[in-house]
């Protein structure tokens, strides 16, 4: 059993390489073995068979007492061979290889009971079942008649190869030419009990399925072991190696697959870049095809032929109507190498009229040379050297050995008469008109064109976007032409607004400058349109008025700092402080005693109040009154005392004026309030002043 491992690893890299593809012959179930020492010997059926499946049986028999041997059989098998394979010592081995096609009356037997060729209890016998399916019986038969039989080729010798002797070693003869997938059995009968240790096949390893040694007292033993025919042709011999020497026969038989696939190519495998090799694969009634390169499937490629167009190992699986795949042998396909083409002899390829230009090819060993001038074949030009004499386009086209052609890169060859060229110092393809040379190929550094204005300057060149940069960057002869120039104003506190002008100029004058000369003070940031008019005598927001929307109060003169000024009135936006008052009305600047809201001192002969009146009689102290609401709304209400009546009653606003003024007819007076402003006001009756505040 020591090769059912190698079974398996084989069995997996079929299924990994192509995993389409069935082995073309393949064992059904298992061996079954048995052994005897009557003269019958039972073999059970391998499980699983099915009809056309072959079945196969080795049977080695053993006789003790001299008595000829004969072949052991069954109704309804077929002999392949039968021979006597070793003799020793008054005793005889003879081997028996019989076959059965499986029908479906088969399919319900379990064993077959074959008759042996045995007279004496001491004789005894070893045999083995085994199945196949995938194979053809439109083969040979075992006589070699065509389409009567399940071989692929006929046994080459007449009978199992023979060796009386004591050998450790067994072989066969080669089996004539056969298919590819044909199954390549061999079975071994050996004269004494033994193992098989090794199986192979023309030196490649076969695949064992029985080492069954008898230890009976027949003494004998069976082996059986096989492989596919990977390739067509002869099988080679094939051979096994025993535990220990024991001699005995061996016999090969080759089962035909049910169909070979087999590809030829139609003509050469090898061919030039853009060639191809036709491929052909055997066909068949109900046959279908998939090619493969290098192991892998070729799309799309499932007709009986193939044009290849890559390099590799091509094989196909060709698959009959019965549905069996079988894969065929390898054929390599080869693309040649063109010839790797090249011109030398040149140092540059544009040359003055006149000159003599010679090319030729690098290597001078080719079968034929073509040059081609333009595209077109100079038919008078058939060696390795050209010299072209017109400016043209030239390209060699060589012919290899193996006949395929390849072609030069082309080379352009320029006859150039003589020209000036002027200095491209910058490099931007723009020549100084001042700085120039004779020659019929361009130099370095030189070119055509005359018209550069700074050839120090890759930037300046008649291509070149005329910039902001006070220079002739386009060289048109003017400067900056074509920018947008606009004024800028110095703006020295830097307040956004300019002042005096700065100059013309079609790029940012930065820091310092402004497109507008809107400022009044270029000196003051605080001053400036837009700034908030202060009350400052100044013009802040630069609307040519000074202290303009203020409220402007006029004050005057308050010497004696009683609150009420003299004088002619002084205007102001600002409060002009101690000294001055904006109610006016005081009749004595240098007493503080003397003002609109002092109290008269009766008979004094001095007009305390101011109201130029000299009061005379019951003295003002018993004038008194009294203001509600305070502050006031759209009316105020004056609670007065009796000797109130008759008096004045007079209202001030916040600067001295008198803006209401009625004599009081009663205690109670209310004083409509819906002309005045809201602010702080100053009520008089008598020599009683008294404040209150409006609120409207």
């Amino acid at each position: 059993m020591k090769n059912v491992t190698h079974v398996l690893i084989f069995t997996v890299v079929m299924i990994l390489n192509c995993s389409t593809i069935a082995a073309q012959i393949t064992q059904r179930g298992e061996k079954t073995t048995n052994n005897t020492l009557t003269n019958s010997l039972t073999l059970s059926v391998p499980s699983g068979i099915q009809v056309d499946d072959i079945l196969l049986v080795q049977i080695v028999q053993s006789d003790n007492d001299n008595d000829a041997l004969s072949d052991a059989m069954s109704p309804g098998w077929t002999l392949v061979k039968g021979r006597k394979v070793k003799s020793h010592g008054g005793r005889e081995w003879w081997a028996t290889l019989v076959f059965k096609r499986v029908t479906s009356l088969d399919l319900s037997t379990s064993s077959y009971t074959f008759t042996l060729d045995e007279d004496a209890v001491e004789d005894g016998a070893a045999g083995e079942m085994i199945a196949f399916y995938g194979l053809s019986w439109n083969g040979l038969s075992v006589t070699g008649v065509a389409n009567a039989g399940p071989f692929d080729n006929v046994i080459p010798s007449s009978d199992y190869s023979s060796n009386s002797g004591n050998a450790a070693n067994l072989s066969t003869l080669a089996i004539t030419t056969i298919n590819s997938g044909s199954g390549v059995i061999m079975f071994s009968a050996i004269g004494n009990a033994r193992y098989h240790k090794t199986w192979n096949l023309n030196g490649i390893g076969m695949t064992e399925i029985c080492d069954y040694p008898n230890i009976l007292a027949a003494n004998n033993g069976s082996g059986v072991a096989w492989r596919t025919q990977l390739a067509s042709g002869l099988t080679g011999p094939g051979a096994t190696h025993l535990s220990k020497g024991a001699g005995g026969g061996a016999i090969l038989v080759s089962l035909k697959s049910q169909s070979a696939a087999t590809i030829v190519a139609v003509g050469s495998t090898s061919f030039c870049p853009g060639g191809n090799a036709e491929l052909q694969a055997n066909t068949g009634v109900g046959y279908t095809f998939q090619w493969h390169l290098n192991g892998a499937d070729i799309i799309g490629a499932t007709a009986s032929n193939y044009i290849a167009l890559l390099p590799g190992n091509y094989t196909a699986t060709v698959t009959n109507a019965a549905g069996v795949d079988n894969l065929s042998g390898v054929i390599t396909v080869v693309v040649l190498a063109s010839p790797q083409v090249q011109i030398v002899g040149i140092t540059s390829t544009s040359v003055c009229l006149g000159e003599t230009v010679t090319l030729s090819s690098a290597v001078f060993n080719y079968a034929e040379y073509l040059w081609l001038v333009d595209g077109v074949n100079d038919t008078t030009a058939i060696d390795s050297v050209y010299s072209p004499v017109t400016s043209s386009t030239i390209s060699l086209q060589v012919l290899s050995a193996d006949g395929c052609y390849g072609t030069s890169e082309p080379i352009l060859v320029s006859f150039n008469a003589e020209q000036e060229f002027f200095a491209d110092t910058d490099g931007d393809s723009f020549g100084d008109v001042t700085n120039s040379i004779i020659a019929c190929t361009q130099p370095q550094g030189y070119v055509l064109d005359n018209t550069d204005c700074d050839d120090t300057n890759s930037s300046i060149n008649p291509n070149a976007i005329e910039i902001c940069n006070s220079l002739d960057d386009e060289c048109d002869g003017q400067v900056d032409n074509g920018m947008d120039f606009q004024y800028y104003y110095s703006d020295l506190d830097a307040d956004g607004f300019g002042f005096a002008a700065g100059g013309l100029s079609c790029s940012d004058m930065g820091v310092g400058f402004v497109t507008n000369h809107s400022d009044c003070d270029d000196t003051n940031a605080s001053v400036c349109p837009g700034a908030i008019e202060l009350c400052n005598s100044i013009d802040d927001d630069c609307d040519s008025q000074i202290d303009n929307g203020l409220l402007f109060l006029n004050y005057f003169t308050d010497t004696d700092g009683d609150t009420f000024g003299t004088d002619a009135p002084i205007s102001s936006c600002s409060d002009l402080g101690n000294g001055y008052s904006f109610i006016e009305g005081d009749c004595n600047d240098s007493d503080a005693t003397v003002n609109p809201s002092a109290v008269e001192i009766l008979d004094n002969d001095i007009d305390e109040n101011c109201d130029g009146q000299i009061e005379m009689g019951i003295s003002e102290m018993y004038v008194t009154f009294s203001l509600f609401p305070n502050p006031a709304v759209d009316q105020l209400n004056v609670q007065l005392s009796s000797f109130s009546v008759g008096s004045d009653l007079l209202v001030y606003d916040a600067i001295g004026k008198i803006v209401h003024k009625e004599q009081v007819l009663s205690t109670r007076m209310t004083i409509s309030l819906s002309n005045f402003n809201s602010g702080n006001y100053m009520l008089k009756v008598g020599g009683v002043v008294k404040r209150f505040e409006v609120m409207n």
